[in-house]
């Protein structure tokens, strides 16, 4: 016996699947910057700078900083303290001092992750460049030992912060 002809359910196929990660890349704010700097043997020490360079635009974009951070469980702590020196166009410098939480009280680690483990460690919610121009961020681990262990790489993360709407 033959069975009436029914539609098909729909399933996606090759070019769908890849429509779709299209349009969802497409959906995110971009990026300023996205760096990261490999430290060699999972060792960083004090007198190491881990250094960023980017061009960024004027007052009229905001954008998200982040200090992105992957270590493993050789990493000794259950937090990190770090020094940031960012220097404009125009030579003018500024630094702060960073502390982030990196583990929980019980020790867990925070993160994603299971040894590595990724961090993206908050430092300005909400930043926009005086001017344009070429940026530079050093960064400079603040902790008691002189070599840190279990630090596996240091990066930077500036996404583009959602328009506002424009005020009546």
């Amino acid at each position: 016996m033959k069975r009436p002809n029914r539609p098909r359910p729909w399933a996606p196929g090759p070019w769908s699947t890849l429509l779709l990660a299209f349009l969802a890349a497409s959906c995110q704010d971009p990026a300023l910057t996205d760096q990261q700097q490999e430290l060699p043997d999972a060792r960083w020490s004090m007198a190491d700078t881990v250094s960023f360079l980017f061009e960024a635009p004027g007052p009229e974009q905001a954008f998200r900083m982040w200090v992105r951070l992957r270590h493993n469980a050789d990493y000794p702590y259950s937090n990190i303290w770090l020094f940031v020196r960012t220097t404009a166009p125009n030579g003018s410098v500024e630094q702060d001092t960073l502390q982030h939480d990196l583990a929980l009280p019980d020790g867990q680690w925070l993160g994603e992750g299971s040894d590595p483990y990724r961090l993206d460690l908050l430092y300005l919610p909400a930043v926009r460049f005086a001017m344009p121009g070429t940026y530079r961020f050093d960064i400079v681990h603040g902790m008691r030992d002189p070599t840190l262990q279990g630090v596996e790489a240091v990066g930077l993360w500036l996404p583009q912060l959602a328009q506002e709407p424009a005020q009546p």
